[in-house]
């Protein structure tokens, strides 16, 4: 986006009109409400969990998108399947009320849409077929394309992992599916510890960015933590459930996630010197005591969710503080006329690779070898005959090129498939385990909201960020902007903010509070020397009393 485009949507986010229907907001109906989130731009998807197909008997999407590629014939967009754990069968509205007359679908209806599906540990989840994405909007959300994950939510039990998105980790229990990166393309928000909220964004789901050799970094480790304590976290038991609703989100801005609940972005440090339990010892191997928000993995992942015969796989196991190589992974291509693997890593190293692989069908090898990766990109032709259909699979190894072969990482082995479905509250691990929410609507966005755009889409006044009464924006002015070395913060006459006893707090997009820009006060104006900033958008909050003014500007 151009700085011109990136200045208008500053404009327009922070207008008054923005602040107006914030207000508007307030006090609305559930329809209302729905209708807010429909009209919202960018939007993907949009699960109220009342919206049906008659024809197909289940719960579909909406969507802004003109070209959402409806299907016409049984008016659905990614129509939703009702499943339990440990049952194959996937069920349709009334199937589902007729054998499971003891896991209600709905039960609960405070929510802001009125219409709560009720994920019960597993004995009531729901998903959409990774299939149904294709040729469709949810399919172009991959590499760095922004997005925005919403849902709302309300605690009925103290179990929480997975609520909602594109989760996968793999067979519960058979390492090598888990180092397989059975998570294309993930993006999900849970709730799994105590008080904390989740999210992420990865191209596999396998092998921590960069890499570590510590238990769990077989995973692909979360890139966002929201440190807020939930009022009714799980693990607290369900004395402690109340009718609190919460608005969870996700942002992915093409480069850094952000976790929000209730609009709320706060730092978390992933190390706790009090309790060693609740520090992350992935991210302290990998990033030793640095508390710096941690970047999503750079790599431009260029296929779309759905690319069952395209997609990457990686290896764990090689420290990168020993090899310098952050990542090493496979680029596969069973579409083109030339059906190719491709090894590829990040990061420099003065060893030499090699991959081995094999391709099997019922047990049988189809295809097998080897080849050696002595340079950043090695490309391995196989047979342009080669047709690799569902249910065959990929076993891959890497190995240094050394008198003894030795093998980094675990066995790669992936069954082609489909890949992940977007899901509500499913579980990997057995019965009784998973999601106990309430959810009254997940909705997807091709873009990344800011703050103030979340705060709108709370439905609860005693949430939204207008429980601050948020001054309009032309009661201060931030110029020049973009700026490149000094930025002046002015408070305009006439406003009700007092220059004197303001306080201003420069974030960056993550939310991390800039400590160390000095500034000068001059009357009505502040300057901040910003010359050692790095460029990118940060955001000014002007704070008095319960009065705040937010501004974006850009560092040049």
């Amino acid at each position: 986006m151009n700085t011109k485009k990136l200045l208008f949507l500053i404009c327009f986010l922070f207008s008054g009109k923005g602040f107006l229907q914030l207000q508007q907001t307030m006090g609305q109906t559930s329809q209302d409400n729905k209708n807010l989130v429909k009209e919202t731009s960018g939007l993907v998807a949009f699960w109220d969990f009342e919206s049906k197909s008659v024809a197909l008997d289940r719960y579909i999407a909406h969507s802004s998108l003109p070209e959402s590629a409806i299907d016409v014939a049984n008016n659905a967009l990614y129509p939703i399947s009702l499943k339990k754990h440990g049952d194959a069968q996937s069920y349709t509205v009334t199937d589902w009320v007729q054998q499971n007359a003891s896991t209600p679908i709905h039960e609960d209806t405070s929510g802001p849409f009125g219409n709560a599906i009720k994920l019960d540990a597993g004995r009531l989840f729901a998903e959409v077929q990774r299939s149904l994405f294709n040729d469709k909007p949810l399919a172009d959300i991959h590499g760095h394309q922004p997005f925005t994950l919403i849902t709302w939510v309300k605690f009925h039990g103290p179990n929480n992992h997975h609520i909602v998105g594109i989760w996968d980790e793999g067979e519960a229990g058979v390492a090598e599916k888990k180092y397989s990166g059975q998570r294309q393309f993930a993006l999900f928000t849970i709730n799994r510890y105590p008080h904390k909220l989740f999210a992420h964004f990865s191209a596999t789901g396998a092998a921590t960015y960069p890499q570590s050799l510590v238990s769990g970094s077989q995973y692909a480790h979360l890139r966002a933590v929201n440190g807020v304590i939930l009022d009714h976290a799980p693990g607290e038991g369900l004395s402690n459930v109340s009718d609190k609703w919460y608005q969870f989100a996700m942002t992915y801005d093409g480069n850094v996630v952000c976790s929000y609940v209730n609009g709320v972005l706060e730092n978390f440090s992933y190390i706790n010197q009090t309790n060693s339990t609740n520090s992350d010892h992935v991210l302290m191997d990998v990033e030793g005591t640095s508390e710096e928000a941690l970047m999503t993995n750079p790599n431009p992942f260029d296929y779309s969710i759905y690319s069952p015969r395209k997609f990457i796989v990686k290896f764990n196991g090689n420290y990168h503080n020993n090899s310098q190589v952050k990542e090493h992974y496979i680029d596969l291509d069973f579409v083109s006329a030339n059906k190719t693997l491709t090894y590829k890593r990040v990061g420099t190293s003065n060893l030499d690779y090699y991959i081995e692989y094999a391709i099997k069908r019922n047990d049988a090898t189809m295809v097998s070898g080897n080849f050696t990766a002595t340079s950043d990109e090695q490309l391995e032709n196989l047979p342009t005959d080669l047709v690799v259909e569902e249910g065959d699979v990929l076993e891959l190894r890497l190995k240094e090129n050394d008198d003894n072969g030795t093998q980094i990482g675990n066995l790669v082995r992936r069954e082609i498939g489909d890949g992940a479905p977007f899901s509500f509250g499913k579980i990997l691990g057995g019965p009784n385990t998973g999601a106990q929410v309430h959810m009254d609507g997940a909705a997807i966005f091709n873009r990344a909201f800011t703050p103030e755009e979340l705060g709108v889409l709370i439905f609860d006044p005693t949430l939204s960020v207008a429980s601050n009464t948020i001054v309009k924006g032309n009661s201060v002015s931030v110029y020049p902007n973009p700026g490149k070395e000094l930025l002046i913060v002015r408070f305009d006459a006439p406003s009700i903010i007092n220059a004197d006893d303001s306080i201003i707090t420069i974030y960056n997009i993550t939310g991390k509070v800039i400590n160390d820009l000095p500034n000068q006060r001059s009357g009505v104006s502040v300057k901040y020397d910003i010359q050692n900033l790095n460029g990118g958008v940060y955001i000014i909050s002007v704070r008095n009393g319960d009065q705040v003014v937010n501004k974006l500007f850009i560092k040049e």
